[in-house]
């Protein structure tokens, strides 16, 4: 190519992007505001304090310019602009944003919002100053609201009222209290951390009607400058006498119930078994309900109750259990709830009913996508199937075969040549939610929902420069020690 056609292609480029930038700003952004209103154009908060995040009080802000792109371009309320004023249903209505017309009610209410937010932080003294700038001929109207923090109160003396010796013993053994202590900031959201600390404390030692209604706070502002003398009060609820004797009373799980749900069942939380449950399988303290639609072997669900009978409520293996349901990667719906069983009267007990609503057990996919490698077109596409149950005891087989085709030129001797590229390949995957091979003699793994995974693949590839094939397997284990984190360890790769 020339340079003179260089030179005009750029100069086609530059001219189609100066027009579409002239376009874009030279539409008027105040068409569809009322005349006697004011287009939203800006809003900032400015904080003189460090400790205050700014980007948390914008949060509290009820009214914010149009969404921006690249940081300055309006470009969703240009879309809505372009749109006629006579049509209500305009497409470009749909996939633009209105104007934020500026309201001066929601302003007063951003401030109110503001003071109290840094009330709840612990600065009582704080001053938000509204800054409004209307500008007339471009009818815009421009927000800053500026705070002045002051000083922060801080908590000077914490007087502690537990009632209850054995909720007393279980809380001054445990480091929950060191949340909030003397010299700490008066922040309500500290505060109302270390109430949930305290509320999963008890329910993870058997108190299973202990709540946040039970942990209670009093400040007091009047006797110090600048300080607070706060009272905790722990399990002194105005309730009745039977509320009281089962807040106060640690509870003990009694007996497990199990339902899994015929796929097509629609899940409603409740206590009764769904009538389209058949079979019945009772052993010691455990009670699995299923239907033959969705089979899975006892020994699946024994392996991921993470509770036991006869042990204290805890709250923590409450939430373990509906981990591992949901890392089997088998149901829709996990639903568990407790109830004080009705044939014992006046006990400390607790059933345990686990009602679970199964995904298909095999599904299909197909895609197809069209390639663009440096000007070579092609086209590539993929089908999947997926088997949810394969051996009866949740183990996910995945079987995936991919092809694709690509037209390239390569130049022989000034001679340009065509050649098509092609590439075929399938990989399958076992999951398996337990230890196989050596990682089966390691019990420590147990607690952290271990699987093996199994994959065979195979990839046949042929290109100008090569034929090959690949073929790749893999052996290893998948564990989690949290909910954030995830591993995997390859003993064969």
């Amino acid at each position: 190519m020339s340079r003179e056609g260089v030179y005009s292609i750029n100069g086609l480029y530059k001219g189609v992007v100066l027009i579409c930038l002239v376009s874009l700003f030279s539409c008027s952004s105040v068409k569809f505001v009322p005349e006697d209103k004011y287009l939203l154009n800006k809003v900032e908060v400015g904080v003189d304090n460090q400790k205050v995040s700014r980007e948390e009080a914008k949060t509290f802000v009820r009214q914010k310019e149009n969404y921006k792109i690249l940081g300055f371009a309006k470009f969703h309320l240009w879309l809505y602009n372009l749109s006629s004023k006579k049509k209500t249903d305009d497409w470009l209505k749909r996939i633009g944003e209105p104007p934020q017309v500026y309201d001066e009610t929601l302003s007063e209410r951003t401030e109110g919002q503001l003071k109290q937010f840094l009330k709840n932080k612990g600065y009582f003294r704080a001053s938000v100053n509204t800054e409004t700038i209307l500008k007339d001929k471009k009818r815009k109207a421009n927000l800053k609201y500026q705070i002045k923090t002051g000083e922060q109160y801080t908590i000077r003396k914490i007087n502690y009222h537990v009632n209850d010796p054995a909720l007393r013993s279980l809380f001054f053994n445990d480091s929950t209290k060191t949340f909030v202590r003397p010299g700490t900031p008066f922040d309500f959201y500290l505060l109302d951390k270390q109430r949930l600390s305290i509320v999963d404390l008890f329910r993870n030692n058997g108190y299973y009607y202990f709540s946040k209604d039970d942990v209670k706070y009093l400040a007091d502002s009047s006797k110090y400058s600048k300080e607070i003398e706060l009272d905790l009060f722990i399990g002194n609820s105005e309730v009745g006498q039977n509320d009281s004797t089962r807040i106060f009373t640690p509870y003990y799980l009694n007996k497990f119930y199990v339902s899994v749900l015929p796929g097509t069942t629609p899940v409603v939380a409740g206590q009764n078994i769904d009538n389209n449950i058949t079979d019945t399988l009772s052993f010691a303290d455990f009670t699995l309900y299923h239907n033959n639609q969705v089979n899975y072997r006892t020994i699946l669900f024994e392996r991921s109750l993470k509770m036991k009978s006869g042990s204290l409520f805890n709250s923590g293996g409450v939430e373990n259990t509906f981990t591992a349901f949901n890392r089997l990667r088998q149901f829709r719906f996990i639903d568990i709830q407790f109830y004080e069983p009705k044939t014992l009267l006046d006990t400390n007990l607790l059933d345990c009913h686990i009602r679970l609503a199964p995904l298909n057990k095999q599904s299909t996919s197909f895609d197809v996508e069209g390639t663009n490698t440096s000007g070579n077109l092609g086209i590539a596409g993929n089908i999947n199937y997926q088997h949810r149950n394969l051996f009866k005891g949740a183990e996910v087989f995945q079987l995936s075969f991919k092809g694709a085709m690509e037209r390239q030129q390569r130049v022989v001797d000034n001679v340009p040549e065509y050649f098509n590229t092609r590439e075929l390949g399938v990989e399958s995957n076992l999951i398996i939610p337990k230890l196989m091979g050596p990682g089966n003699f390691i019990s420590a793994f147990d607690e952290f929902l271990p699987k093996t995974v199994i994959t065979l693949g195979y990839n046949f590839q042929r290109r100008p420069e090569y034929t090959r094939t690949i073929s790749n397997i893999k052996f290893g284990y998948d564990w989690m020690t949290n909910k954030n984190f995830r591993h995997t360890w390859n003993l064969i790769d």
